[in-house]
């Protein structure tokens, strides 16, 4: 024998114990969370071939628990400073259980100077459009980026939680993490930033 043990089944022990901890791992992993949709998805393949070259930005939410609103929130900053912050979206369950998961999507159209944001789960579908650069001069000439959450994040109920900017600049771009969008001021050189958020009420 290869190994000397007091168990004569050590491959059988050795996936017991494997399997012990991948269920330790699954236990430990939020069960409320949301998260980017995996860009070699099937979904956000399908998304990007319709969003055109400004692309998209897809987020999947699991709840276990139920809540009654999921609010999602629009913030513009200008040169850093929070100039405006709004609900744009919002899907209501008072009447009914809430859906355990959805999706949240996030698409840019540059060539129009708006933005659609779409929120859909297993009872419905609702879409709004959203304005961007409105009265800026000289606004077709501005270089846009983006930023989203990476990992999974677990939802914090009655809170805003930050899922993507969009970010706009004339004469350059500067990257910026979305964790570091946050409060009334921001350090950062970008002219106009498009944050959005999200908000699960119980």
């Amino acid at each position: 024998m290869f190994w000397k043990t007091g168990c004569n089944c050590l491959p059988g022990c050795m996936e017991k114990a494997a399997r012990k901890h991948r269920e330790g791992f699954e236990l430990r992993q939020p069960q409320n969370y949301i998260e980017a949709v995996d860009s070699d998805s099937i979904e956000m393949k399908t998304a990007e071939l319709l969003s055109g070259i400004d692309g998209t930005m897809m987020f999947r939410y699991n709840s276990r628990d139920t809540f009654k609103t999921l609010s999602i929130y629009l913030s513009e900053y200008q040169l850093g400073q929070w100039v405006s912050h709004k609900k744009v979206l919002e899907l209501s369950y008072e009447d009914v259980k809430s859906s355990t998961n959805g999706l949240i999507v996030i698409t840019p159209d540059f060539d129009n100077f708006t933005a659609k944001l779409i929120a859909a789960d297993k009872y419905s579908k609702y879409m709004t459009e959203i304005p961007i650069l409105e009265g800026v001069k000289n606004r077709e000439y501005y270089g846009r980026s983006a930023t989203s959450i990476e990992n999974k994040c677990k939802i914090e109920y009655g809170t805003e939680q930050g899922l993507a900017a969009l970010i706009y600049e004339e004469k350059g771009l500067s990257s910026l993490p979305i964790q570091d969008i946050t409060g009334e001021h921001i350090d950062t050189d970008n002219e106009y930033m498009y944050y959005y958020s999200v908000e699960f009420i119980k």
